[in-house]
């Protein structure tokens, strides 16, 4: 039986943090750098948006997802920072800002 399309993208999701967490010893959790590597190969259309392809907001982007303050952001704190992640991209399919101000993503450093 063939995969889904989402069972798909899910694959693809689980393999591209794989991609980055293995730089290091570390292959379930992505230090600071594996971290930014992904944002910055991975989602360049989300980091030209809103202007949050800069040191400071890639720094909080990084802190705000290590939810345990271990200094690596394992998956399910990946996963969390996927949802803001679709979140914008579903505001853009509906020709909505990609930086909200209103609601409770106001307070969400991706849309600073």
């Amino acid at each position: 039986m063939s995969c889904t399309v989402l069972e798909k993208a899910l694959d693809g999701l689980v393999k591209n943090f794989h991609q980055y967490s293995r730089l290091d010893k570390d292959s379930d959790r992505l230090n600071k750098s594996e971290f930014l590597a992904l944002i910055k190969e991975s989602y360049p259309k989300f980091l030209e948006a809103c202007n949050r392809n800069n040191p400071g907001s890639l720094d909080k982007m990084f802190s705000d997802n290590d939810k345990d303050h271990d200094g690596a952001v394992n998956f399910m704190e990946f996963a969390g920072m996927l949802g803001v992640l679709a979140n914008d991209y579903h505001n853009q399919y509906h020709g909505n800002p990609r930086c909200p101000t209103w609601g409770s993503q106001s307070s969400s450093p991706f849309y600073r």
